[in-house]
C-alpha cells in the first residue's frame, strides 16, 4: 500500500497538489500496477525489443570513443543516465540535460532518505531545498510526459487512449525507475566496478586486473556481492494489535564469512 512505502521514505519530493501519487511506483495501488508494470517488463525485462546486450556496448563503446581519459564520477554518471532516458523514453539528453539530471537525482536521493519530522520542519526544508527538488521533479515529469506521447516504438498506449492520471502514472513509475532504481544502482555499481580494478586500494593484483571475456561476468557479479546497489528490504507484517517491519540487510549477509 502506499501508507507502506509512504512510511520508508518522506513524502517530501512529491507535489501537494492534487492528483499526484504521492509514493513510489512500489506503492501505488494494485490497479494502477497492473496497468503499469506490464510496460515497464516490456520496456525494460530479459525480452525487450528495444535493449539488449549488443545494444548497450555499441552504445558505450560510443560514448567513450573520443575519450582519452575517463572521469569515473562525472563520465560513468553521464554515460548511465543517457542510456537510460534513451531506452527508457527514447530521450536523447544532452550533456547538459545529464548534469541537470543527476543534480536533480542527487537532491533526491539525499532529501528523501530524512526523518518526516525534519521536512516538515520549515527550517529542514530550507535548509534541504525541499521547494527546489519538487519544482524540478515538476520540470522532468513535463519532460517525460511529452516523450511518452510523442514515443513512436509502440511501448507506451497512444496518447488519445491515456487518461491524465494514467499519463502521469507512468511518467512517475518511469522517474522512479530513472531516479532511485536502475538510475542508482547501475552508476554506482560501474563505478565501483572500476574502483575495484584501478584504484590504489584495489584488493586485486596487477596481473589481475586484465580483463577478458571469461573474467567480466565474475568481476561484475562479485562487485555487486560486495557492494550491493541496494543494502536493506524491509517488509511489514500486521495483525490485529500490532504492526512489525522486518528489514533484510544485504549489505551485510552478502559479506557473511560462514557463506564468503
Amino acid at each position: 500500500s502506499s501508507d507502506v512505502c509512504s512510511s520508508d521514505l518522506n513524502t517530501a519530493m512529491w507535489d501537494v497538489q492534487e492528483g499526484d501519487v504521492k509514493t513510489l511506483g512500489l506503492g501505488v495501488t494494485v490497479d494502477d500496477h497492473k496497468y503499469f508494470r506490464p510496460m515497464m517488463d516490456n520496456l525494460l525485462g530479459q525480452g525487450s525489443q528495444w535493449w539488449n546486450p549488443e545494444m548497450v556496448q555499441d552504445w558505450t563503446r560510443e560514448f567513450f570513443q573520443d575519450r582519452g581519459s575517463l572521469d569515473a564520477g562525472h563520465d560513468i554518471s553521464s554515460w548511465s543516465t543517457k542510456l537510460l532516458h534513451k531506452i527508457h523514453l527514447n530521450l536523447d539528453l544532452s550533456e547538459e540535460e545529464a548534469l541537470e539530471f543527476y543534480d536533480f537525482q542527487s537532491l533526491a536521493v539525499t532529501v528523501t532518505a530524512m526523518l518526516q519530522s525534519i521536512v516538515d520542519h520549515p527550517i529542514g526544508r530550507w535548509g534541504l531545498s525541499v521547494h527546489r527538488l519538487q519544482q524540478m521533479r515538476r520540470n522532468w515529469l513535463v519532460k517525460y510526459k511529452d516523450a511518452i506521447t510523442r514515443d513512436t516504438r509502440g511501448c507506451f498506449p497512444p496518447a488519445s487512449e491515456m487518461s491524465d492520471h494514467q499519463l502521469h502514472l507512468v511518467a512517475t513509475g518511469i522517474m522512479d525507475s530513472l531516479v532511485f532504481a536502475g538510475g542508482l544502482s547501475v552508476a554506482t555499481i560501474t563505478k565501483a566496478g572500476l574502483a575495484v580494478l584501478f584504484s590504489s586500494s584495489s584488493p586485486l593484483e596487477e596481473s589481475q586486473r586484465q580483463l577478458t571475456e571469461d573474467t567480466v561476468t565474475p568481476l561484475v557479479f562479485e562487485t555487486i556481492r560486495r557492494f550491493p546497489g541496494v543494502l536493506g528490504f524491509p517488509y511489514w507484517e500486521s495483525t490485529d494489535i500490532n504492526s512489525f517491519r522486518t528489514i533484510l540487510n544485504l549489505g551485510m549477509s552478502l559479506r557473511d564469512p560462514r557463506a564468503w
